[in-house]
C-alpha cells in the first residue's frame, strides 16, 4: 500500500513518503523502533486498522510501501494498530487477500467502523456533493433520505471493503435501485445518450426544464415513475504497484418484465480517493449544508 495513518480509527490518511513519515512521527516510538536488530518504521493500515511495516523509506531504487505486519518477536513498545488476522485477511490492501464470501463483517465496536460511520454523518453534505459530481445525477433530500435508510439497515460501515477513502461510493453502492424519473441529469454525456435513447426507442419519457427526466401519463392518466431506474453495482478493487484503484458501474435501466433488460446507459465510475480526502479535510468556511448533516444524524443516530 502507498498510504498510512498513525493510529486506529484515525480519519487522516497520508501518502507514504520520507517527508510525511518523518514530519508526522518526529522519528518517535512506537512508529520507529528496533526490530530484528535494525531500525524499522511502523504505522497503521487505513483499510483494516492492523499494524503495518513501512519498507524502503530511504531506498533510491523503488518507492516506499507498507505491508501488513504481525510481530514475531518482542518490540520496545506496543505498536499502534489492532492485530486482527481475520480483518487483515479481507483487507483490500493485503497482498494475500481472501475472496469476500459475504459472511465476514467488521465488529460494530471496531475503531475503523466507528470512524467510517462518524465521518459519513459529519461529512454527509460533502458525500452528497461528490456523489452528484461523479455519478452525474442530482440527489434530492428525499433520495438522500432513502439512501440513508438503506445504509442503516444494511450496516454498510461494517462491510469489509468500506474504508475512510471510499465512503461516498460505498454509500451509493449499498442503496437499492431507485427511479430516475423526476431527477435532474448533471452529466452532459449522460444527458446526450439518454435523450437519444428516449427518441430512438420512442419511450414515453423526455427531458423537461433543467435536464429533469419526466414521463408521460399512461392511458389511465397516472404517471409511471417506475419506468426507468438506476443503481450502482460491481464494486471493484485492484492493487497496482501498491496503489489501490476502485470503481463501480452506474446502470440506468428500463423496468420492464422480471428479467434484467440491457442497460439504457452505463458508465464505470473511478473512485477519486484523494479528492474526497482533501474535501473532508477542508475548513468549513461557512460553505457547509448542515441541513444534510442533520438529516444524516436524525436517521442514523435514532
Amino acid at each position: 500500500m502507498n498510504i498510512f495513518k498513525l493510529d486506529v480509527g484515525k480519519k487522516h490518511i497520508h501518502h507514504i513518503t520520507k517527508e510525511n513519515v518523518e514530519q508526522l512521527t518526529y522519528r518517535r516510538s512506537p512508529w520507529l523502533q528496533d526490530y530484528d536488530g535494525k531500525k524499522s518504521w511502523f504505522a497503521v493500515c487505513p483499510g483494516c486498522d492492523n499494524p503495518i511495516q513501512i519498507v524502503g523509506l530511504y531506498s533510491d531504487k523503488r518507492l516506499p510501501y507498507g505491508k501488513h505486519f504481525i510481530p514475531q518477536s518482542s518490540l520496545e513498545q506496543k505498536l499502534n494498530g489492532v492485530v486482527d488476522e481475520l480483518a487483515r485477511d479481507f483487507c483490500h490492501y493485503y497482498s494475500k487477500r481472501k475472496p469476500y464470501d459475504g459472511n465476514y463483517k467488521r465488529h460494530p465496536e471496531s475503531p475503523l467502523a466507528k470512524a467510517i460511520f462518524e465521518t459519513l454523518i459529519e461529512q454527509f453534505d460533502r458525500v452528497i456533493y461528490i456523489l452528484e459530481k461523479t455519478i452525474g445525477i442530482k440527489i434530492s433530500v428525499n433520495l438522500a433520505t432513502q439512501m440513508l435508510k438503506d445504509y442503516k439497515t444494511s450496516y454498510s460501515w461494517l462491510y469489509p471493503s468500506s474504508t475512510l477513502d471510499n465512503i461516498p461510493w460505498v454509500f451509493a453502492h449499498m442503496s437499492s435501485a431507485r427511479t430516475i424519473i423526476g431527477r435532474r441529469i448533471l452529466d452532459n454525456d449522460m444527458f446526450t445518450v439518454l435523450k437519444k435513447k428516449f427518441e430512438e426507442e420512442q419511450l414515453p419519457i423526455r427531458f423537461g426544464e433543467n435536464n429533469q427526466i419526466i414521463t408521460e401519463p399512461n392511458d389511465d392518466g397516472k404517471f409511471n415513475y417506475r419506468a426507468l431506474g438506476f443503481c450502482l453495482i460491481h464494486h471493484k478493487q485492484d492493487m497496482v504497484e501498491n496503489i489501490l484503484n476502485e470503481s463501480i458501474d452506474l446502470i440506468v435501466f428500463t423496468k420492464s418484465g422480471d428479467d434484467a433488460p440491457p442497460p439504457v446507459y452505463s458508465r464505470t465510475i473511478n473512485f477519486e480517493h484523494e479528492y474526497f480526502r482533501n474535501l473532508i479535510n477542508k475548513p468549513d468556511n461557512g460553505n457547509r449544508n448542515m441541513n444534510l448533516v442533520n438529516l444524516a444524524k436524525d436517521i442514523l443516530l435514532n
